[in-house]
């Protein structure tokens, strides 16, 4: 009854896998989906340690979210 949780999903260009599965979540999933996309060559996390703007995107988000 309460429905999916808003989720801002971010993956790399350079990742074709995940950047596919990212797209392919934002328009399957339901509830809220945001997606990012960033040029830098990483894959999950170190790819938050290697992109600050990304880093500033979520913090953004959660403001958003969360109020």
């Amino acid at each position: 009854m309460y429905g999916a949780p808003p989720a801002l999903l971010i993956a790399s260009l350079h990742d074709p896998d995940a950047a596919r599965s990212v797209r392919a979540l934002v328009l399957d999933a339901p509830g809220v989906r945001q997606m990012r996309r960033s040029e830098t060559a990483a894959h999950g996390t170190v790819l938050l340690a290697r992109d600050p703007d990304l880093v500033r995107s979520l913090v953004e988000w959660f403001q958003l979210t969360l109020g």
